[in-house]
Formats: C-alpha cells, structure tokens, sequence
C-alpha cells in the first residue's frame, strides 16, 4: 500500500472524505539541500568521513582492498583489542581480516547457536562486520541481516569497525530507503522478494543522556565506531 492510499484510508475511518494537508513543517523534505550527487564518489566520501568525524567516531577512506587491513589494525590497536568478532563475508575475507595476526577471532557461524554466539560476542573487545550502505548526509550505516552476517557481532563488543565500498554511499536518508525499497523488490535480502527482517540504520556511537542527562558511550551498542571506506 503506498503513502496517499494509507492516508486514504485512515481519513475514512475517522469520517473525513480526504486526508487534511500537511501543514508546511511536516511536508516531507524528498531532498536535503547542499548534497554531493549520486555516483560522485569523491564528494560522498568527503562528506560521509566529515559526518562520522563530528560524532567523535573514526573514519577514514583506503584506495584498495589491501590497505583495509593495516587501517583495521591501528583501529584494533588503539582500543588494545585481543578477541575480535568477524562477520562472515567475502569482503571482509578479500580484505585479510579473517586471520589478524596477534588476534583472537570469532567467524560469525550460526551453526554455534544463538546463546553460544551471544557469550563470544560479549567476550570480543571489536566486531569487524561489512555495511549494505552508507549516508553521506548523516554518517549513517545501513545493516541487514543474512548467514554469517550476525547483529550482534557489532552491537555487543566495545569497538564496531565497519568496512564499506565506496560505492554504496548514498547521498541521502531518502535515497537510502529509496534504495532498500529497490533491494527489496529486486529479492536482494534472504527470503525472496521483500523487506528483510531487520534494517539497523547506526549513525555514530551508541549514545544515551536518560539518566541525570549525563551523555554515556556505549550503553545500548558500541561505544566507538570505526568506517574504512574502500576505494
């Protein structure tokens, strides 16, 4: 069902014969000013590094995939990082990173149980996953699940580091579920056509200022965030 036919709807159950305009505020935006453009992957990648930079979470872009390790390793280094959680993905596998030296790692297998992966992941001190996209509006990553591919992996240690090809930069949040309605359709998530069953969007490090409204890191996900953009 699509938005004017949702809206159709509710203005009849509560007896109006078309739904009331949005007042000027609330019209939806379809796209923020002062963007890059699509495709321009030099300008996306400037402005997603800066986004990330502002909400005090690393980032950082490499020309190739074998720069991805080295950059992964300083990250690990600065959080004394021992046992690391990695996603099982052939990115992240053309990258090196399943085989750090001097590390401890954890391959995302589901085959371990949920329980089971639940434990490592808690014990891991970073979790190395890939991203389906990212925003340069906002800094924003975009993670849906698959085999190998675990949430908790990179909500449950301290330090997540995302890997990402340049190329799945998005200019925007719109375009961003533009895209996810497109992958959908297109059966790109497990399960055949449709929405997958969970789309985490994280913009920084997991942050709260509920209680005492005193800010704290790290409360309901990692409390730093790490991006290598490739290429």
């Amino acid at each position: 069902m699509d938005e004017q036919a949702f809206n159709a709807r509710i203005a009849q159950r509560l007896g109006h014969s078309a739904p009331p305009p949005l007042p000027a505020w609330q019209a939806p935006v379809l796209q923020p000013p002062n963007l890059p453009a699509a495709g321009d992957w030099e300008a996306l990648a400037t402005r997603f590094v800066a986004e990330l930079t502002q909400l005090n979470a690393g980032a950082e872009r490499v020309a190739t995939a074998a720069a991805v390790r080295p950059a992964v390793l300083a990250a690990l280094q600065k959080v004394e990082a021992r046992r690391v959680a990695v996603w099982r993905d052939p990115l992240l596998a053309a990258c090196g990173l399943l085989d750090l030296p001097g590390v401890e790692t954890l391959i995302w297998d589901e085959a371990l149980g949920e329980p089971e992966l639940r434990r490592l992941a808690a014990a891991c001190d970073a979790g190395i996953t890939g991203a389906d996209a990212g925003v340069a509006e906002t800094g924003s990553l975009l993670y849906t699940p698959a085999p190998g591919r675990g949430r908790m992996a990179g909500v449950l240690p301290w330090l997540h580091v995302s890997v990402l090809p340049v190329e799945r930069l998005l200019p925007s949040v719109p375009d961003l579920f533009r895209w996810l309605s497109r992958q959908a359709a297109a059966g790109a998530f497990p399960g055949g056509p449709g929405m997958p069953s969970m789309a985490g969007i994280n913009t920084g490090p997991s942050r709260t200022a509920d209680i005492q409204s005193k800010l704290v890191l790290g409360a309901h996900g990692p409390g730093a965030i790490h991006a290598v953009l490739v290429g």
